[in-house]
């Protein structure tokens, strides 16, 4: 028997991992992810296209994330890998307002539909409004895709500038599988939280019938002190979710799939925390944490998010060898929220709110298509195809209210109407590929959309209410899109393509001297490939491309609302890469970089416009960044290990305020997170140790500006999990 120096290490690591799973006194469980390492990346299978695919055949950019490289990440939403998706940035003010962006669509305000299309499996749960993205929790997620540029042929007007799918496992119709999770965290000077959560798969008719279920119930812990009040962690949250899904197969030609989500957060304070700079507003300099990390709001801003989620897949194979897929969506969603107005011309330490009460959405989704089926024996034919049919009806209603501070004496201004719209929507698509040779397929794509949306807006607090609505107004637009692909080999491909995208115009609030603004369009052009290398050790995937604008929706300030118009265009290059190489069998090093060169081209001076001429998209860093490196080896015996350590960086961005009466410019500090794991495990139990924000980043991701607080990253995190199967 001999001692080496990594033997001791091992050792050392083990017994400090093992005491501070005591010192936590945790007993926790998730899916264990003790899969050996390859030194070979394996063949990766996406529904980009609508259809099962290898990722050589999807003729575009997209980043895919399996269930195994989520928890190796230690990822729980779509955040915590934004940096290392290319082009992709996520700002949030306060939870459920989510601004997502990818490739630099932005509009920098809360108006209009989303420039990111979102699906949790084959519904689409996008809002009309770009800060209301839904939390999707990645617990018992078997894949995420993120499909860069316009995806208006399948995904339609919502994905101007890209789609995010979540891909959740389904039942298992043969054998019984469940998991328990514990988790501990600690943030530094704040408070303590915890997770419990399980996933349990059932087959109820051998071959047939089968239920899994997975939930959560999870305490967020808090970091901000308020002066005012003298509590402490005020920002502690409470979030539950169960996802229930039912899958019935009863040939090898039709199935049935029945899911069923539902998610409740609860918070008691926002986010929102005091700068460096205090209450001056107007310095756009000294905008990082303080280090005590408070706010002085004299009154609480609470957070509550609910929602049901369902979804019924219908699947039946034809003899002919074509799928019929029906997909039909259900959202219930209702938020609350109190927030703070802090604004530059108010006096020092005064404080007006805003006020959402009750904003509630109920969207119905029904999108039936055809495709047929490359891999079915029937199909022998080098022509395929993808058409379909989609509506989209939404009922909405919400009471905004927004109060100045009592000195001022003026009454609360009170509406009471749609959130942000009603709308009625319908398309038809399609896209046909030719496989010309072996190794070169084209194809061309085609959408149709037509929209009405119908606003309604009721001023309150006089005799009667006022009705002061925008007009209705419709819209449609036909979007193609047309690609080439090559495989080069069966293990590398390269493609080019062509598409544009849609997103509808919409309405501002009351008062507003634009009463509606109009849609905007954008066209990509994009070469790129991807392939394995070196016997399969390294993968490459890159893109270089070109996005043209027009008719750009972007933010204007007036009289301290938030409103949208229009400007000319916005374009510019922009390029991407992820490079993974397996260092050794057990040795992984990954590395992604975006690049986005978007700028506002033609600005119409005579018009309102928060940017001008030469301004860089909103909210989006010109450059990401992300490096790991992930190491498996044995502790002892029958114990394996994990270790991962996690680097990501973002430039700073740009926030316009030109049409406010000093016209600043907020520009943000670039933002640098490290994050490390090590854990053990052996076939049915996993211990993980994390430590995140191990820089302690400060920097702004939500600037306030001159109208409200601003957002700043967790503080350090460690966190104790213990997984379980059984």
């Amino acid at each position: 028997m001999k001692t080496t120096k990594d033997t001791v290490i091992k050792s050392c690591l083990l017994g400090a991992l093992l005491a501070t799973t005591n010192t936590w006194t945790v007993i926790h469980a998730q899916e264990s992810s003790a899969e050996e390492s390859s030194s070979i990346f394996e063949e990766i299978i996406v529904t980009a296209q609508k259809r099962e695919q290898s990722i050589m055949d999807i003729p575009f950019a997209i980043s895919v994330f399996s269930e195994e490289e989520i928890k190796s990440r230690g990822a729980t939403d779509i955040k915590d890998m934004q940096y290392a998706i290319p082009g992709l940035s996520i700002t949030n003010n306060q939870p459920g307002q989510d601004r997502v962006q990818i490739r630099g669509s932005s509009t920098g305000v809360g108006l209009g539909l989303p420039t990111v299309g979102r699906y949790m499996d084959e519904v689409s749960v996008s809002h009309d409004a770009t800060q209301r993205a839904l939390d999707i929790p990645l617990l018992d997620i078997q894949r995420v895709e993120v499909l860069r540029g316009p995806q208006g042929t399948l995904y339609g007007a919502g994905s101007i500038g890209g789609t995010i799918k979540f891909i959740s496992n389904s039942p298992d119709l043969k054998e019984v599988s469940r998991s328990l999770g514990v988790g501990f965290s600690s943030i530094d000077d704040g408070s303590e939280g915890y997770e419990v959560n399980g996933v349990f798969s059932l087959p109820i008719i051998e071959d047939k019938l089968a239920v899994r279920i997975a939930a959560s119930t999870e305490d967020i812990a808090g970091w901000i002190d308020n002066t005012t009040t003298g509590e402490t962690d005020i920002n502690e949250a409470k979030r539950d979710f169960v996802r229930t899904k039912v899958l019935f197969q009863p040939n090898e030609s039709f199935n049935a799939s029945l899911m069923w989500m539902k998610y409740d957060f609860k918070q008691d304070n926002n986010n929102h925390e005091i700068s460096e700079s205090g209450f001056n507003l107007l310095n756009v300099d000294d905008r990082g944490a303080t280090s005590e990390r408070t706010v002085s709001t004299p009154f609480a801003t609470p957070v509550t998010d609910e929602w049901d989620l369902v979804n019924l897949v219908l699947n039946y194979e034809t003899e002919s060898g074509a799928n019929v897929i029906s997909s039909t969506g259900y959202l219930d969603r209702t938020m609350n929220f109190h927030s703070e107005v802090a604004n530059a011309f108010f006096p020092p330490g005064m404080f007006g709110s805003f006020d959402a009460e009750d904003r509630k959405a109920e969207i119905f989704t029904q999108e039936i298509r055809v495709n047929s089926n490359w891999d079915n024996p029937n199909w022998d034919n080098p022509l395929n195809y993808t058409v379909g049919a989609f509506y989209r009806t939404t009922d909405t209603s919400e009471v905004q209210s927004f109060c100045y501070p009592s000195v001022f004496g003026y009454p609360c201004s009170v509406t009471e109407g749609t959130a942000p719209i009603d709308s009625d929507s319908w398309a038809l698509f399609g896209e046909v590929s030719y496989e010309f040779s072996d190794g070169f397929t084209a194809s061309f794509g085609l959408r149709h959309f037509e929209e009405d949306q119908e606003p309604s807006t009721f001023q309150l607090g006089g005799p009667a209410p006022m009705d002061v609505s925008a007009d209705a107004q419709s819209f449609d637009a036909v979007t193609p899109r047309l690609n080439l692909l090559w495989r080069v080999s069966e293990d590398a491909s390269v493609y080019a393509t062509f598409s544009k995208g849609f997103r509808s115009g919409g309405v501002n609030g009351f008062g507003s001297s634009i009463p509606k603004f109009g849609p905007e369009k954008a066209t990509l052009y994009e070469i790129g490939g991807r392939g394995k290398f070196l016997d399969g050790r390294v993968y490459l995937d890159g893109a270089i491309y070109y996005t043209d604008y027009d008719n750009v929706q972007v933010a204007i300030s007036e009289g301290g609302y938030g409103r949208t118009t229009n400007v000319s265009s916005a374009a510019g290059p922009g390029a991407d890469l992820a490079v993974g190489v397996n260092l050794t069998e057990d040795l992984t090093f990954n590395l992604t970089a975006g690049y986005v060169g978007r700028e506002y081209d033609e600005v119409d001076v005579s018009d309102p416009a928060n940017v001008a001429e030469g301004d860089s998209s909103q909210y989006t860093p010109k450059y990401t960044g992300s490096a790991s490196l992930a190491y498996d080896f044995d502790w002892s015996g029958n114990l394996k290990g994990m270790a991962r350590l996690d680097l990501s960086h973002a430039d700073g961005f740009s926030v316009y305020l030109r049409t406010f009466p000093l016209q600043p410019i907020i520009e943000t500090e670039p933002l640098t997170y490290l994050s490390f794991r090590i854990g053990a495990f052996t076939d049915s139990w996993q211990v993980v140790l994390s430590a995140d924000n191990l820089l302690d980043e400060k920097d702004q991701v939500f600037p306030g500006g001159a109208f409200s607080l601003d957002t700043y990253a967790r503080p350090r995190t460690v966190s104790v999990k213990v997984d379980y199967n059984f």
